[in-house]
């Protein structure tokens, strides 16, 4: 409860928490959500850990309204609104997220509607619509700077439409992004300092997340191993010193993957495992660990329970599956995308090549696989129209058809991903003692 224990600092005036050495100080891209709960604290409800709870609540709807509003404004059917509805409700996951005070929900809100309100830019022309999309991709990255990978995306796509017709608008509106990707992270700190009168210090590195992404953690490959914050205090709250003894990590770990490459792929694959094969994406345990006051229902308890665990794990492990399976379905059956509907694809894309390196976490991969169930509805959409128009034509024998080929490919290509990966769920192991001890308690 860092974030909260920031905001009831800034609201009672005590700025000790923001001083030299402080969490804050060495992790100040913290400060954006610090500075919109703080905001909200002064003109909604007052500093209650239930506030923020609710506007992550309100998030989580937005988020689902404003991704079928991407669906329709990119020529889709309304029915995808209403199968969106109906995943917001058994994709309990996201929901969870609701009791954690942190930037994932509030950003992910913010960064789908900015997408929103560029796509209707782009296709109306309306000024209004692009300062907006402005807005909110900033706010996006206040709320959590990863999420300048989806800013990065909708800069893609303005370049993208710019390259296809020239005007003064759509220059304009890519020149406001870039404006915004390079002078808004750097915004909140700022503003904190302005608040608080301590000056800006050394920070953590980026590059230290980096290097720990290339080391081997307790928990899986890439996971946290404190080596971000052991460096900075080692090299006496240097950034600079630090930098260095992290680019220097990060030199001997290539070095290792070089001389080994089959080190390095087990390595990589174990690290992207354990991300994008994490159904649960952490809400079990970030919700075990949560230490809000508030007590929590029979409900929850119920799913928190290693019976409804282990019930809710074989249900997220299907429901994961599903998607994949539907979105992969998507990029292999569809006959054409406009360039409007592969922005979520662009960001999903950036996200998995980004944390291929940088420090691993399953929460971190969570805002880029709902992206995907706008893809996933149209796969099974598109594979039941192929199968359909498959059937008349092999009534008549034709077996050279486009829909048949493609259709044979995507059953194969299936096939051969189960024949080369295999059942690998032995394979991150490291808890797998302890879990059966505490199933048999």
């Amino acid at each position: 409860m860092a974030i909260f224990a920031g905001v009831e600092a800034l609201y009672n005036g005590e700025y000790s928490l923001f001083g030299p050495t402080s969490y804050f100080m060495k992790n100040p891209q913290q400060y954006g959500l610090v500075l919109i709960y703080y905001l909200c604290s002064k003109v909604v409800f007052g500093n209650y850990v239930l506030t923020y709870q609710i506007l992550n609540a309100l998030a989580v709807v937005c988020f689902y309204k404003k991704l079928g509003d991407v669906c329709t404004h990119v020529g889709l059917e309304k029915k995808y609104q209403t199968i969106l509805s109906l995943i917001g409700l058994i994709f309990f996951p996201l929901v969870m997220y609701t009791s954690f005070l942190y930037g994932t929900l509030l950003g992910l809100a913010f960064a789908v509607m900015a997408i929103d309100c560029e796509i209707l830019f782009f296709e109306k022309g309306v000024i209004q619509y692009g300062v907006l999309a402005a807005v909110l991709a900033a706010l996006a990255i206040v709320a959590k700077t990863n999420f300048l990978i989806f800013v990065i995306a909708m800069l893609i796509y303005a370049a993208i439409e710019l390259l296809q017709k020239i005007d003064a608008k759509k220059s304009g509106f890519l020149a406001l992004m870039v404006i915004l990707l390079v002078t808004v992270p750097g915004l909140p700190s700022k503003i904190v300092e302005n608040i608080t009168g301590i000056p800006e210090a050394d920070s953590i590195s980026a590059y230290a997340f980096i290097a720990m992404g290339l080391q081997e953690g307790p928990r899986a490959n890439g996971w946290h191993n404190g080596f971000d914050n052991d460096s900075f205090v080692d090299n006496n709250y240097s950034a600079e010193a630090q930098k260095e003894v992290a680019i220097s990590e990060i030199k001997d770990r290539i070095s290792i993957f070089k001389n080994d490459h089959e080190y390095a792929v087990e390595f990589f694959l174990l690290k992207l495992a354990s991300q994008w094969n994490n159904p649960t994406f952490e809400c079990f345990w970030i919700n075990q660990v949560c230490d809000a006051d508030i007590v929590q229902s029979d409900f929850i308890k119920g799913i928190m329970s290693k019976e409804g665990s282990t019930k809710a794990y074989g249900f997220l492990d299907a429901f994961m599956l599903v998607v994949l399976l539907g979105a992969l379905a998507a990029f292999w059956l569809e006959d054409k995308f406009e360039v409007k509907m592969l922005t979520f694809a662009t960001v999903f894309i950036g996200g998995f090549i980004f944390h291929i390196f940088w420090e691993a976490k399953g929460q971190y991969t969570l805002p880029y696989f709902v992206l995907l169930f706008p893809y996933a509805i149209r796969g099974y959409e598109v594979l039941t129209e192929k199968l359909v128009a498959l059937r008349k034509k092999l009534l008549t024998r034709d077996f050279k058809s486009v829909d048949y080929i493609r259709i044979m490919q995507f059953v194969c290509v299936l096939a051969l991903i189960l024949l080369v990966i295999g059942d690998k769920r032995g394979a991150l192991s490291k808890d797998t003692e302890a879990w059966i001890q505490y199933l048999e308690m």
